[in-house]
């Protein structure tokens, strides 16, 4: 049964990233078509623009590649990392739709390689805005982390790239908190229904705290 509940739910991964990929060109070029709103950030307003996206760059696939090398075995982890980000870019579509947004003033374009030919077809867009979607995926590997020293070190990694987001102008201040905000409840709830649909993980908690027909304390339970 578990090993058939495994093969579901990568199913369900599959799908749902062919349905993202599929939608996504299609809704980035409309969002870059429409007029948006031009936010007057006071803390940008402060903060001189300048280039930093080879810092960006090369803190954010750091920290995935430090994920994925004490992680990439871990199913239980991995699937909840795919799903959240899933789960959060499709959630940044609607939110980006429902707020059309100007790029800030100081606006300096992001050139990401990789990010670039594999989603973005090689082009820069810049109204992809509310929420980050940096900052989100930083916030993804912090939250999944399975180790203290896991945690610190992805945290002062979503420490130093939320200044450089800041300092390179591609998001207002809104768009940062935001991304924190969504990507803490998106994956607390998804932990919490990865818990509820996988039983058998409850063996992988000390329970000696908690009743037989309660869920154990957040921070005790890791995937």
């Amino acid at each position: 049964m578990k090993r058939y509940k495994k093969h579901i739910t990568i199913l369900i991964l599959i799908v749902m990233s062919v349905i993202y990929t599929a939608i996504h060109p299609h809704a980035i070029h409309y969002f870059e078509s429409r007029p948006g709103a031009l936010l007057n950030d006071y803390l940008l307003n402060i903060i001189p623009s300048h280039n930093v996206a080879l810092f960006v760059f090369l803190i954010q696939y750091f920290s995935i590649g430090v994920f994925l090398f004490f992680n990439i075995r871990n199913y239980d982890t991995m699937v909840n990392v795919i799903a959240a980000f899933l789960l959060l870019q499709t959630i940044r579509l609607f939110t980006i739709y429902l707020l059309p947004l100007e790029p800030p003033e100081g606006y300096v374009p992001l050139k990401d390689a990789i990010l670039g030919a594999v989603v973005y077809s090689g082009k820069i867009y810049s109204k992809d805005l509310f929420f980050s979607g940096h900052t989100s995926a930083m916030y993804i590997l912090y939250f999944f982390a399975k180790t203290p020293n896991q945690k610190i070190f992805h945290l002062c990694s979503l420490s130093l790239i939320i200044p450089l987001i800041l300092i390179q102008h591609i998001h207002y201040t809104i768009d940062i908190l935001g991304a924190i905000v969504i990507s803490y409840l998106v994956c607390y709830f998804l932990r919490r229904f990865y818990y509820y649909t996988h039983p058998e993980i409850y063996d992988k908690v000390s329970t000696s705290n908690s009743k037989d027909d309660e869920l154990p304390p957040l921070w005790k339970f890791k995937l």
